[in-house]
């Protein structure tokens, strides 16, 4: 038999057995025996497993090279666009393909105003092309007279505040038991001092003030709260003396016809004995009939 060798394989090629006829004569026949097709069954499986594997070890490699690229190639270094005006500084990131955001603005005596004092990723760090450099604007030093306004009514120091040129920040309530309601206890930054004529305004805010007055309201004092008590099997008439002492009021009383319990006492209640009930709340009632 002859040598199969890879290009045989895959051209067809087949190798042929000789047979000796009755005369004694050898006549080619194109017959392959069983063993012949084993080995040719095995070297071809050989050949594709070895491509395959070739394939697969080309295809990990090119997608590593793809990958390393993605995230590891072409960074480039953030530029320094600190002090810089707004323009200018969208003008530098552009030249290197990145991008300018306003994230907050801020009072900064350092600083120009409508200058760049932070940003973020800062200058020298590596990003790639496309991707965002965030910055904090200043509002350059505190020129401003910041009202006095505790003690005024919430509307009231809206009013004060805006005509400063103040916007009003956070508000925040709380239970004061010696301030009325909805109005200011507290407010940030504080106060400036009196100004002299042509003075500017003396800074009491953080450097990094934003310009916005936060402040804290009273909600009045606290209501008082109780635990509901158990009324059942109580008469009417007791359970409304109870309200009343404690301030609540009665709501929807229906009634219920029960074997052998007194008319008008409480069967039900709502809410229910345990929860905790607060000055002015509504008690449910189903009575006896």
């Amino acid at each position: 038999m002859s040598c199969v060798t890879f290009f045989d394989v895959f051209r067809g090629y087949f190798p042929r057995s000789r047979v000796t006829n009755v005369q004694g004569a050898t006549d080619p026949v194109a017959t392959i025996s069983p063993r012949s097709r084993t080995v040719q069954a095995l070297v071809t499986l050989g050949w594709l497993a070895a491509l395959g594997l070739l394939s697969a070890v080309v295809f990990a490699g090119s997608l590593y090279l793809s990958v390393r690229a993605v995230f590891l190639g072409g960074e480039i270094d953030v530029p320094d666009v600190t002090s810089r005006g707004i323009e200018d500084a969208r003008e530098i990131l552009g030249r290197s393909d990145l991008h300018l955001e306003v994230t907050s603005e801020r009072f900064d005596a350092s600083i120009a105003s409508g200058a760049v004092r932070a940003q973020d990723p800062p200058a020298g760090a590596k990003i790639k092309p496309g991707r965002k450099v965030r910055v904090s604007v200043s509002l350059g030093p505190i020129k401003v007279q910041i009202p006095d306004v505790t003690g005024q009514t919430l509307r009231t120091a809206q009013i004060a505040l805006q005509r400063e040129g103040l916007p009003i920040g956070h508000v925040t309530y709380t239970h004061e038991r010696d301030v009325p309601e909805d109005t200011i206890i507290g407010q940030d930054p504080l106060p400036s001092a009196p100004l002299s004529p042509g003075s500017a305004g003396v800074p009491t805010a953080r450097p990094d003030w934003d310009g916005r007055v936060n402040l804290l309201v009273s909600r009045g004092p606290e209501e008082p709260q109780f635990i509901m008590p158990d009324l059942a099997d109580r008469p009417i008439g007791q359970v409304r003396a109870f309200a009343e002492r404690a301030g609540l009021r009665i709501g929807a009383v229906r009634t219920e016809r029960v074997a052998g319990m007194l008319r008008g006492r409480v069967i039900r209640q709502y809410p229910r004995a345990g929860y905790p009930i607060g000055e002015h709340d509504i008690i449910s009632l189903v009575l006896s009939e």
